[in-house]
């Protein structure tokens, strides 16, 4: 969920650089294991809103994928 950025997903949604930095609790520790062992091994992440309730960020996906 949203709430487990500071921002609310804010930066996520709009893709802002250093979005990383917006991340708390399990998303954060996801996203540390994925840079320190994923991503040198060809490992590509994604974090991405899918679902707008009232038009605001909701839930926010985290994808982690290998190759093209």
């Amino acid at each position: 969920p949203n709430s487990l950025c500071t921002d609310k997903g804010r930066a996520i949604n709009q893709q802002e650089q250093g979005w990383e930095n917006t991340l708390t609790g399990i998303p954060k520790e996801i996203f540390q294991l994925w840079s320190d062992y994923l991503k040198p091994r060809g490992y590509r992440i994604s974090y991405q809103t899918i679902e707008y309730p009232g038009g605001l960020p909701g839930d926010i996906a985290i994808t982690i994928a290998w190759g093209e």
